[in-house]
């Protein structure tokens, strides 16, 4: 296929909330292009590599995106995490999306995104999206249609979109199947639109729902005070984890014995803990 760097002949409209590499899999497709070839129009190599997608992207590759689609630098960026701006949970300022190094020292403070992304298995039969919130552990149910996001393709039983070598999953044609590495050349096919997800109690709705505005940058209230929808993130992050720290605890234990060594002196806000969001959110 070629390498062309002007305006691919069809360039879909993003959807709002739409994950970037969710997005760019869909403009290759319709343009005829394989993995391999959405890797090469976007000039990948080790010095612009893929894996920073859909937490941040290369200016490099940004640029590249610009010229295929005619999208601005805005719409790009609001497709990754970097752009939740005030709604963000993240201090992304030390992030080179061309430095995977620099990606790791994020994750390496806990609570990050995963290198895959829960669903909503109604939301992707009924649009095909693959949404950038799915993605923040913060977010455990689907506003719109009041369910655990499910964590765990039942093919396979790992994360949907746990890719290896590229960001991009297999069969990325359908945007409903899980597309995971199988260990052979088939990646698995299992169509994630079946999958059943189990329904939020009320209470459980509610938050779900305030947690999606505040990332959303919406401004919030707790406790009838006016907070910034970051400060609400935090400090809701915060409490989860005195609350899975208390509840993993053995009785001679303390909240302190939760955190890594050498924490004890940062506060509360910088601290790296053991404790970490539950990886299935169903509780299977």
């Amino acid at each position: 296929m070629p390498r062309t760097q002007t305006l691919l002949p069809i360039v879909p409209f993003p959807t709002p909330g739409e994950s970037l590499d969710g997005y760019l899999e869909r403009l290759a497709t319709v343009n005829g292009y394989d993995r391999a070839d959405l890797a090469r129009l976007l000039g990948a190599s080790p010095t612009n590599p893929l894996g920073a997608i859909p937490i941040d992207i290369s200016r490099t590759m940004r640029d590249r995106v610009i010229a295929l689609t005619g999208l601005s630098a805005a719409q790009i960026t609001a497709m990754t995490v970097r752009g939740l701006g005030q709604g963000s949970p993240y201090k992304l300022a030390t992030v080179d999306a061309g430095n995977p190094r620099t990606l790791q020292s994020a994750r390496a403070r806990g609570w990050f995104p995963p290198k895959g992304s829960p669903i909503c298995p109604k939301c992707l039969t009924e649009t095909g999206m693959w949404q950038l919130l799915w993605r923040i552990p913060f977010c455990t149910i689907c506003p719109i249609h009041e369910t655990y996001l499910i964590s765990k393709c039942p093919s396979c039983r790992r994360m949907p979109r746990t890719v290896r070598a590229s960001v991009f999953k297999g069969w990325m044609d359908d945007p409903a199947a899980c597309g995971n590495p199988t260990g052979s050349k088939t990646p698995c096919s299992q169509d994630l639109r079946h999958t059943q997800a189990p329904v939020a109690t009320d209470k459980s709705a509610v938050v779900g729902r305030k947690v999606w505005s505040a990332l959303s940058g919406r401004p919030m209230m707790s406790v009838n005070t006016d907070v910034r929808p970051n400060v609400y993130i935090r400090d809701l992050k915060e409490i989860s984890i005195v609350i899975l720290s208390l509840a993993s605890a053995t009785p001679s234990s303390s909240i302190s014995q939760s955190l890594l060594e050498g924490e004890e002196s940062k506060s509360l806000e910088h601290r790296r803990w053991t404790s970490a969001p539950p990886r299935d959110l169903t509780g299977d």
